[in-house]
């Protein structure tokens, strides 16, 4: 294999020109393609576009306007500044042509109120003003029935005209458009932004699920944007380390150069698109691609320079194995449940098998421009002193390490808050104040359905589930609004209009006498509902109707996601089961199918991860015995990186499980160039320096390209470097000292040293 290689490489050398003019071109059709990639960096879009959540929530988004609002927090100044200036904007904005309605100040009938409020919520009011009359509170009021500055008013409906806080008030917008466009959000939120600049006293913000997806998007183009730039100067450098040379370090970056153009023009001609996941593919390929590089340079040096054929020739079985195992491993995600996954496995693969080519392809004929150094002008071999004592210790702290990761690996936790990849501070925090002023969510679940009588059977169905420690809430429709005339709720009406009557006009807030009438009259039709409200519940082409679904708390906790979400699959199978076409936009939908899969597709990574690499080995090298050996760094290195990512508390998340596959190949990728030249002969503590030279080289190269992922300021991209550190340096440990080690007390060994 060896002399087929040197005389193909010789031929790319004999045409130089031809294979430098081809190497250019290459690049070029390659940039020319990679520049027609789409970048969806929607966590929405790591699923299939065919996913039942995916499209439900397209199409309940056409029928809504939109995914959630666009809110206009107003603060500083008096509350009549705030007031007037919301009433200003809400009309600024209002003659937007991509905005549906403006909600800011609303006016409803008193006598309307108590038909609003829903069963759970009556109750809830009943009980508050039973227990204050109990309290006292007429006799907390004065006799001339005044009430003191200390009694709260009563408000059994707290609807109030404004939505504010005690220092803000807020707008309510909803976008007319799916906000599946990034340029399109980018271009609408500085339209807003312009209509809504602040003026002091005042300070006017946007907040809401639209600036929340667009700090998530924005973040992880500029930390993917740094990431490149910092892995190109890290692997540059780590380069210069290498070879102390500044023109070879930019020799060896070309051909890596051209593999990574080519890799991203073959995934816009097999995907068309990149994702948050297969974005790293820049910073992956830099790390890895040069790798092979390396050890053909390397090889040169020692062999003074003169024959690069030879060099690239003899490292070739090393690299060719070490590519095949690495792509290998990447196409183990083929089998992923997350199409994210998927597609990132695709790609990654075929990207280290094309930087692999461009490597072997055009290196040779670019080193061949450096001026060769006679062998004469070599260095004396240098060689490793290796005692007994210390290889043994060596070898049994590895194996320790090994055992107790394993052993502990029950501890490693996947992160399952999507929120909590921003790291500490949401982006969206006036999103969360105005939440807290409505006491709801923004991103209530809406659920479409063709009919007014389908939803009040779905209505009917959820309400029905709703129990103490239920993680639904409520469930309301606008045909539930005017038909909820049953005797227990006449029963409600009567019990509250008794209490009421006990509280004095001059402690109620609002116009306590219409209310009680209200009590007593007849449901109101649907003409009679406010439009802020009626839009709420009404599709935006009119069609079918829409049932609003509030959980009890915020889910950003794993355990309330996956309760609401099964609460929720329940109520719809059982709609379903009803004859009721039921499509249903959530979020939370979303996310808990991302996380469900992640849960399985983190072990599936692992364990297929290593029996592919074990098949690969055994396929190319054809001894279990030699396929043994490279396997063995291979667990110390996870197991010794699991333990520390334990002991750091490090979760791992769907961005940083990407990179498992290429921290368990590295160190077969690094063993197998000491393994190979072992097999030939060469004493041991030559091969510990020149080839753990080399090994460290590569890896610190390689470690380059992941370590810019620590000038990310998105947690979920720091996580990755952060992972990737522990993980680089773990197989560093169980490639260079432990390997050695552990070839130091074989047979093989002794023979080589005789030799």
């Amino acid at each position: 294999m060896i002399d087929r290689a040197r005389a193909a490489i010789a031929l790319l050398l004999r045409h130089r020109r031809v294979t430098l003019a081809v190497m250019v071109i290459s690049c070029a059709l390659g940039v020319l393609a990679a520049s027609r990639l789409a970048l969806r960096l929607s966590y929405f879009e790591l699923l299939p576009q065919d996913a039942g959540e995916v499209r439900d929530l397209a199409f309940v988004s056409k029928k809504t306007g939109g995914q959630g609002y666009l809110i206009v927090e107003i603060a500083g100044g008096s509350r009549d500044d705030r007031i007037a200036r919301g009433r200003a904007l809400a009309t600024a904005i209002a003659g937007d042509h991509e905005i549906a309605h403006v909600d800011f100040e609303r006016e409803l009938d008193p006598q309307l109120a108590p038909w609003l409020l829903d069963d759970r919520a009556l109750a809830r009011v009943i009980a508050e003003l039973d227990a204050r009359v109990e309290q006292g509170v007429e006799a907390a009021l004065s006799l001339d029935g005044a009430a003191p500055a200390s009694a709260p008013a009563v408000q059994p409906f707290e609807l109030p005209r404004f939505i504010e806080s005690a220092t803000a008030t807020y707008l309510i917008a909803k976008p007319a458009f799916v906000a599946d466009s990034i340029p399109r959000m980018q271009s609408f939120i500085a339209r807003m932004r312009s209509l809504t600049a602040s003026a002091a006293p005042l300070t006017v913000t946007l907040g809401g699920p639209m600036i929340f997806n667009l700090a998530f998007v924005e973040s992880i183009q500029r930390d993917l944007q740094r990431m490149t730039l910092v892995a190109a100067v890290l692997v540059a450098l780590a380069l210069w380390w290498a070879t102390r040379s500044v023109r070879a370090s930019v020799l060896l970056l070309l051909p890596v150069a051209v593999g990574i153009s080519v890799s991203l023009g073959a995934a816009w001609l097999a995907i068309g698109h990149l994702t948050i996941i297969s974005g790293l593919l820049v910073a992956l390929l830099a790390g890895l691609g040069v790798e092979s590089g390396i050890h053909v340079y390397l090889r040169w040096r020692e062999q003074g320079s003169t024959d690069v054929a030879r060099a690239a020739a003899e490292t070739l079985p090393g690299s060719l194995t070490g590519a095949l195992t690495n792509a290998t491993a990447f196409f183990v995600l083929i089998g992923c449940e997350l199409q994210a996954f998927r597609e990132f496995g695709v790609i990654a693969g075929l990207g280290i098998l094309l930087t692999f080519a461009s490597t072997f392809a055009f290196l040779p004929a670019l080193l061949s421009l450096l001026p060769p150094r006679p062998a004469t002008a070599e260095r004396a071999v240098r060689a490793l002193p290796l005692r007994r004592r210390t290889m043994a210790t060596v070898l049994g702290l590895g194996a320790l390490t090994a055992m107790l990761g394993f052993a502990f690996s029950g501890r490693l936790r996947i992160d399952r808050d999507l929120n909590a990849l921003h790291g500490a501070e949401n982006p969206d925090q006036a999103g969360l104040r105005a939440a807290a002023a409505l006491g709801t969510t923004l991103m209530p679940t809406i659920a479409w359905v063709p009919s007014a009588n389908d939803a009040i059977t779905l209505t009917a169905i959820v309400q029905k589930q709703i129990a103490p420690g239920s993680a639904i809430a409520s469930a309301r429709s606008l045909p539930t609004l005017v038909a909820d005339d049953t005797p227990a709720r006449r029963a409600q009406h009567a019990r509250l209009a008794v209490l009421l009557k006990r509280v004095p006009k001059s402690a109620f807030a609002g116009d306590r006498d219409a209310f009680i009438a209200g009590l007593s009259a007849a449901p109101p039709l649907l003409a009679a509902l406010p439009v802020w409200l009626t839009r709420i519940y009404t599709p935006s082409d009119h069609e079918g109707a829409l049932v609003v679904i509030e959980s009890t708390e915020a889910l950003t906790d794993a355990g309330d996601l996956d309760a609401f979400v099964a609460a929720l699959d329940a109520d719809v199978d059982a709609a379903r089961a009803a004859g009721i076409d039921v499509r249903v936009l959530s979020e939370n939908r979303i996310a808990a199918r991302i996380f469900r899969l992640i849960q399985r597709d983190g072990p599936f990574i692992a364990w297929a991860t290593v029996v592919a690499v074990a098949l690969a080995l055994l396929v190319l090298l054809r001894r279990l015995r030699a396929v043994a050996l490279l396997m063995l760094p291979l667990a110390v290195g996870a197991g010794t990186g699991a333990l520390v990512i334990i002991a750091c508390d490090l979760p791992l998340n769907f961005i940083n499980l990407a990179i498992v596959p290429s921290l368990l190949t590295m160190a077969i990728d690094n063993v197998v160039h000491m393994h190979h030249r072992f097999q030939h002969g060469e004493p041991l503590p030559e091969l510990a320096w020149s080839s753990g030279k080399a090994v460290l080289a590569a890896s610190a190269v390689n470690f380059s390209g992941y370590a810019a992922a620590l000038v990310a300021k998105f947690f979920g991209l720091w996580s990755l470097g952060a992972l990737a550190t522990i993980g680089v340096l773990a197989m560093i440990f169980a490639t260079v000292p432990w390997f050695v080690a552990m070839l130091f007390f074989l047979p093989q060994s002794r023979a080589n040293e005789r030799t």
